[in-house]
């Protein structure tokens, strides 16, 4: 049940019913709204209050029990403490400049307890750069330092240059605020979405053929073979996926367009290219029992694997060209970015 009085009190609640389930159904309409109250008012939004946080750590760690003697799986508590790290008390790592001094160093405190108690060493070393960082210097109770790392994080970080050390991409950082040797960039790139888009489409006879881009910024991929590619048809209502025709192709406008970059620490010049990041998608109507109109409720899927990370997305633009070309538009259409 609930527990009374307590703030977060479904943290524990509904893990462990999701867990009890003999089934879990997905719904694709919106029957939970989360409103946060402008005024400040809102409980789990008022962070500055000491039981927020006081609270919340308890509702974790009560998770945490459950699930240890409950469902005793080492995956499932791995993921809860990866969980805490990386969700759970980020909103009040990143407020440390609106609190008063006396109470970072109170917040600082608790989390560095709760992380003490109830985190294996070796996840810390799982979760992303910056936030190895970050509780490095939660866990030495150094607020000054974590102020500086979270001003720096806010307006460099997400541009910070990436470069080849061996067969890893590390971050270039200043070093007076990211004191930790270790820069691999990795656990970044595996949460950053690349960037794919449709940049042309070709149809007839039946068939359709899709040219773009598929890219991470900061990160060359000079030539054709450095990034390999599939595609599937998907059809949301069916799940039905059918593998298309794919390859990697040259694209040269990236490199022109983006690839350079000016350090702000260091007013380096870092060049990336990104020539071999281009791919054709071809579509066969008549084989795949479709009408030119097939986009309903299909999407092409892209897969993607070069040495730094493997995944899939959905191709940028993909539905807009289909819809273009059912209305008769001309052969060779440039497409706008769309939205995501």
């Amino acid at each position: 049940q609930f527990p009374e009085g307590m703030y977060f009190e479904d943290i524990p609640v509904a893990f462990a019913l999701d867990c009890k389930a003999n089934r879990v159904a997905v719904v694709r309409s919106i029957g939970y709204r989360w409103r946060i109250r402008t005024s400040g008012a809102s409980t789990t939004q008022s962070f500055a209050n000491r039981k927020n946080l006081t609270d919340k750590i308890a509702m974790i760690e009560r998770l945490m029990s459950w699930v240890d003697a409950e469902v005793g799986d080492a995956g499932v508590r791995r993921a809860v403490e990866l969980k805490a790290l990386t969700v759970d008390f980020t909103v009040y790592l990143n407020a440390m400049n609106d609190f008063s001094d006396e109470q970072a160093a109170d917040y600082v405190d608790l989390i560095a307890g709760f992380v003490e108690r109830n985190i294996a060493p070796e996840r810390l070393r799982e979760v992303q750069l910056k936030e190895r960082q970050v509780f490095h210097d939660v866990l030495a109770r150094d607020v000054d330092h974590l102020r500086r790392v979270v001003n720096y994080k806010r307006a460099n970080y997400a541009t910070a240059p990436i470069v080849t050390s061996g067969e890893a991409p590390v971050m270039v950082l200043s070093s007076d605020i990211f004191t930790i040797p270790d820069r691999d960039a990795g656990r970044e790139l595996e949460n950053v979405p690349p960037r794919c888009q449709v940049d042309a489409v070709e149809t007839g006879e039946g068939k359709m053929v899709l040219r773009g881009h598929l890219y991470t910024r900061r990160i060359s991929m000079p030539n054709v073979g450095d990034q390999r590619i599939r595609a599937w048809l998907y059809n949301e209502e069916s799940g039905e996926r059918r593998e298309l025709p794919a390859k990697p192709i040259e694209f040269h406008t990236l490199t022109v367009e983006q690839g350079t970059m000016v350090n702000c620490d260091d007013y380096r010049t870092y060049r990336y290219n990104y020539d071999g990041t281009g791919f054709e998608v071809s579509l066969d109507f008549f084989a795949l029992g479709l009408s030119e109109r097939f986009m309903g409720a299909n999407f092409v899927i892209l897969g993607f694997e070069n040495r730094f990370f493997a995944g899939e997305c959905i191709v940028r633009g993909a539905r807009k060209a289909a819809k273009a070309k059912a209305k008769g538009f001309a052969a060779d259409v440039t497409l706008a970015p769309a939205d995501r």
